[in-house]
């Protein structure tokens, strides 16, 4: 990735309007950093989701730290819970008729890398999502690299 463009850092909590301040800080970014509509939406729906699964069930004080980086052709959301979550124990209890339980393979269809990660704090999500080089269609989401550590 080429030198950074934007970062916003973010602490967000369950207040009705902390998806609008995410989505508005990913917007921004990702606009910078040359990503099209589409790879926006992307990218904004993901982090959502991420953050939304961060504070599902938690006091509305709960916060949750997030970070949007900007490079000139990509942008990186990271999404820090305190909160213990194991993405592999959450789809394993999924059942075909769940009403949640979504966010995750949302999250895997619409960017092209995604990690989970246990720390010692708690939980973490990455995510990236880049731009098309200029001339090609976007790549199709979900081809990308997913891991979970």
């Amino acid at each position: 990735m080429g030198s950074q463009a934007s970062h916003i850092d973010l602490r967000l909590d369950g207040r009705p309007t902390a998806t609008q301040e995410l989505r508005a800080a990913v917007e921004r970014v990702a606009e910078e950093c040359g990503l099209d509509a589409s790879e926006r939406f992307d990218i904004e729906l993901a982090a959502t989701e991420a953050v939304t699964n961060a504070l599902k069930g938690t006091p509305e004080s709960h916060t949750v730290e997030v970070t949007v980086a900007g490079h000139e052709d990509a942008v990186d959301v990271e999404v820090v819970d305190q909160g213990v979550f194991s993405p592999v124990r959450a789809a394993l209890h999924r059942g075909p008729d769940a009403e949640s339980g979504r966010g995750i393979p949302i999250i895997l269809a619409l960017v092209d890398e995604v990690e989970f990660a246990q720390t010692s704090s708690g939980t973490r999500v990455r995510m990236t999502k880049r731009a098309a080089p200029a001339g090609q269609e976007p790549s199709p989401s979900g081809n990308g690299d997913s891991s979970l550590s």
